[in-house]
């Protein structure tokens, strides 16, 4: 588990493969820990891969191809 936006662009780019549904919970969990303790998360790591994880989860429920996968976590961002 990194900080995330460089696990997202090896993911895009194929060269790794994770469990969506294992970072979006750890993450998740990691996340409301650090931030109820008043300790520092970061500012856009963390928000980038959980956005692109919601998007990949979403992608293979629909059962996207890898080009539509892009798109789904270009519109998890907000765009």
């Amino acid at each position: 588990m990194g900080s995330g936006i460089p696990e997202v662009k090896l993911q895009l780019s194929q060269g790794l493969q994770l469990n969506p549904v294992a970072i979006l919970w750890r993450k998740f969990v990691a996340g409301v820990l650090m931030i109820g303790t008043g300790s520092f998360l970061g500012r856009e790591g963390p928000c980038v891969q959980l956005g692109a994880t919601v998007g990949q989860i979403y992608a293979q429920q629909r059962q996207l191809a890898n080009g539509h996968c892009r798109c789904c976590g270009w519109f998890s961002r907000g765009f």
